[in-house]
Parts: C-alpha cells; structure tokens; sequence
C-alpha cells in the first residue's frame, strides 16, 4: 500500500514539478483522472482541473527554503496590532483544518447513502431566493444555511408549535397569505430535523445543492439578505447555476413552485443519491469528500527538525487521526490539542541536484516513500533538422555521470518543446545547459568541454559551443621576467552551427 507521504527525486528537468499534477489528482480527484485519460485531454484540461482543487482548497503548495520555519507550517505568534501577539495558522495547521472538515462531511455522506432508503430522513425541496436568487444563494453556500423569506419581519423563536406561529402571524396583521406562511414556517422551524435532507431547486426543472440539516430554527433581522428566517446545514454537493443538474436525474417528476416542501420517497430515485453525493461538481468554489493534499517543492532546502517539530512523528501512517498507534499533541502556542487527519496526503519534491537523498534527515527519509524520476530521453525527437536529440541527450548524461554522479544529469524537460528548431536547440544550449554544467563543475570548463565534445581554439569555429583561449604571461606582462605560465580561458563561441550540436553526440 502506497504511503500518504512520498517524495519526487530527480536531477533538474525531469518532470517532477509536471508529475506533481497527475499525481495529486490521483488522490483528490481519481474519477477526474480516469476522465482525463478516458477522452485523452490535453495539458491544458489537466491543468484547469488542478486548479479548480486548488481553489477549493484540496491541494495546497508551498515552498520551503532555509529560512522556513516551524512558526511559517505548523502555527506561531503573531503581532495583533494592538500591542500584543496571537497564535496564528501556518500552511499546514490550514489544510489540517480543511482535511478534518473534508473527513467529518465524508462521514454525513457515507451514513446518508447508508441510511436514505430506511426511512428514517425525511427530504425537503426548498427554493433559496427567487428575484436575487444568485445572491442569495451565494450567502447560504457560504454561510452553510437554508434561508426563508416568509414573515421576516416576525421572530418565531419563542414559539413552541404551530398554533403559536399562526398566532404570531395573526397579531403581526401585515401577512395575507397566513395559511401558506404559516405552514412553511411550521415546516422550517418544528417539522425539518437535524439530519434530514434539503433539495435546493434551481427553477422547477433543475436542483443545484444538497444539503443536510445540522442546527435548529434562528432568526437574524441582520443578515445582509431580506431572508431572517435560518438553519445550519452541511453543503455536501452544489453546483453554480451554469451547471445545474436536471431535477429528472434524481426524481420522477419536476418540481412545485412552493418555497418549501417535502418529497415523498416514491418521486425520488433514491438509488442515484449516492452517485450524487460523491460526484465532481465543476465549481471552484466546492469541497468535495475525500482526500487533501499539500505539495512541499524543495522539500530538502528546509529544516526538517525545525520546520517539522514533533509533527515529523504525527505524519506516519500509523500515528494518524483515528490510525492503531494515534498520537495528539499540544501546540506551543495555541495550546490546543492536534493530530494529523488521516486523509492529508503530503507530496514534496526535491531537486537532486541540489542535495543528495542520502544527506537527508533520516527522520524523513524514514517517513517518506520515494519515487526517483530520471531524464527520459525517448521523450525527445530524434530528427530535428539532421540533430538527434535524444540521442545527444543520452550522450551528455553518460558523461556526466562518469565526469559526476547520476544526480546531477540533465532532465529532458529542457528540450521539450512543440516548436523545436536548431536555433532554439542552440539557445537551450547556450542559456540552459552550460550555465548549468558551470554550476554541477564549479566552472571547471575543462569537464565542461568534455561533456560537450571539445572546444576550438577558433573563435570564428562555428561547429563548437565553446572556444578555448590561450594567455600569455610574456604578453601580459612583459616587464616580469618571472611569471612564465599559461593560463587557459574558455568564452562561448558566439555563433555555433548545427554542427556543434552534432558534435556532441556524433
């Protein structure tokens, strides 16, 4: 079984940033992926779904560097603006909170599909807003409420039955349709239980959300919609209004124009429920059931003891939320109790280039499934005006590993582009790949040369990339009989031909 915490290895170019798309999609969203797969989509559809998971707050990136630290991830003390200091969220104390939110909904859902055909919950069709539905229904959404319109002007919190509501309604004098308002309120506020189901409509063909019902009757005369009349629920599916879903789909027939009513199990195909409560709404806005992920990139920069504290023991499977072996602790600041949800998956990546997985603390590299992505050559063309890429590819990496070691190779993703011409092989060559070879070499032009075949001598020499330049002492310095050594430059050669690229390889 795969581990939540893996981490993407590999020297620069290979992907791993790339990978990281399909791979945190798998775990938030792996009925999106099959889509994916299934139609053959572009870069570009994977891409919009990815960031519509990060816009709900499914996925989560950040970068650590040397100066990350455990008051930056987990949670630490920050200025109030009045003279003191509070315990403030840090990036990964946020997703916790969101995957714990995420799992408690996962849990209604399963225990509504498990339950809905018992009996035992009743469903309701409400309508939330009509002239200024979209505002109105954007505040429940974001409020987690269903709101009625009905009697606003009247508080029915201290009513104890229906008679006291007709009552009410009756001194108030104002409301004409008594019956009818009176039977909604009484449906709102006594008959609706904790637990049951609301159906929000979209006009009398379509529905847009389903939610469950979770407090009981409020009034707020100060809510910045003309609605006063509320109840807490639990979203778990909603849809904006360009996506609705039609209200044939789930039941037999269409809806009522009536603001609020009970649906009998027999209109409802109670057996689709379930596909509907853990189905990918295309809104940015959702969260969805399942799992959340938080992607650390460079993951080996930072300071695992000090950004990670005691959570490098929390992140084991094992030591998870609700896990055999559960481990909480209190938090420095906020002295709150905290565990690690179990449906927190976190995915680093690490540059090879820039530290070994073996200088790595072990404490992580004992928490952590790796997965080494490697330069993959037949991904590149191998005619490219006469230029074997791939080929030349494999040729420069071969060396570098014998000149280095394996980490320090060259990934691919350099050379992938639709639009691969030899001028644009060239300027890869010229304003990537050496200045990276001077990094990996520490300037020593010397392997340098050898990873690409030679240098002239000639700076008009075309058919290399770098030219190599003899210095004089006599000729510098001629008044100093006693510096007698050669000293060796190496330049770009500012105009290489093809023929430099080929003789790379060739």
């Amino acid at each position: 079984m795969t581990t939540k915490n893996q981490i993407l290895f590999g020297p620069p170019g290979t992907g791993k940033t790339y990978a990281v798309v399909e791979r945190t999609l798998a775990i938030v969203d792996p009925e999106g992926v099959a889509r994916l797969k299934e139609q053959k989509s572009p870069r570009e559809d994977w891409t919009r779904l990815y960031q519509s998971h990060v816009e709900a707050n499914r996925i989560q990136f950040c970068t650590f560097h040397q100066s990350f630290s455990y008051e930056d991830f987990v949670e630490g003390l920050r200025s109030d603006g009045k003279g003191g200091f509070e315990p403030k969220n840090g990036i990964f104390k946020q997703i916790c909170t969101t995957a714990s939110h995420i799992d408690s909904i996962k849990k209604t859902i399963a225990q509504v599909a498990s339950t809905i055909d018992v009996a035992q919950r009743s469903v309701y069709k409400m309508s939330l807003g009509q002239k200024q539905e979209e505002k109105i229904f954007e505040y429940c959404l974001n409020e987690s409420v269903i709101a009625l319109g009905y009697g606003s002007q009247i508080d029915f919190t201290d009513c104890n039955n229906a008679n006291d509501i007709t009552q009410k309604i009756h001194a108030d004098g104002s409301i004409e349709n008594i019956d009818t308002v009176s039977r909604t309120i009484n449906m709102l506020k006594f008959e609706i239980q904790i637990g049951d189901m609301i159906i929000a409509s979209h006009g009398n063909h379509n529905f847009r959300a389903i939610g469950i019902v979770t407090g009981d009757y409020y009034y707020d005369s100060t809510s910045p919609i003309p609605y006063a009349h509320f109840r807490k629920v639990d979203w778990i599916f909603h849809r904006p209004a360009d996506s609705v879903i039609p209200a044939k789909e789930l039941f037999k027939n269409n809806f009522v124009q009536i603001p609020l009513y009970p649906l009998s199990q027999e209109v409802m195909k109670v057996e689709k429920l379930p596909l509907f409560l853990g189905h990918t709404p295309s809104s940015t806005q959702d969260i969805l059931p399942g799992n959340v992920v938080l992607v650390i990139d460079e993951i080996n920069r930072g300071n695992i003891s000090r950004i990670f504290g005691e959570l490098i023991t929390l992140i084991e499977d094992d030591k998870r939320r609700g896990a055999m072996n559960e481990i909480t602790v209190t938090l420095p600041y906020s002295q709150e109790l905290f565990s690690v949800p179990a449906n927190l998956h976190i995915l680093g990546t690490m540059n090879t280039a820039d530290r070994s997985i073996t200088l790595m603390d072990t404490a992580l590299r004992r928490r952590f499934e790796f997965t080494e992505l490697l330069p993959d050559p037949d991904l590149l063309p191998q005619n490219i005006e006469g230029v074997d890429v791939r080929q030349m590819l494999i040729t420069m990496n071969e060396r570098i590993e014998y000149l280095y070691d394996r980490d320090h190779t060259i990934g691919h993703g350099f050379f992938l582009n639709e639009h691969l011409t030899i001028e644009s092989l060239i300027h890869i060559m010229q304003k990537k790949i050496i200045p990276l070879l001077q990094e990996y070499f520490y300037d020593d032009f010397e392997k340098i040369a050898l990873v690409l075949r030679g240098a002239t001598n000639d700076s008009d020499d075309s058919s290399y990339f770098l030219c190599k330049k003899t210095l004089q002492a006599q000729d510098l310095f001629p008044n100093h009989s006693g510096l007698r050594e050669e000293k060796i430059r190496y330049e770009m050669v500012p105009n290489p031909s093809v023929n430099a690229l080929r003789r790379i390889y060739e």
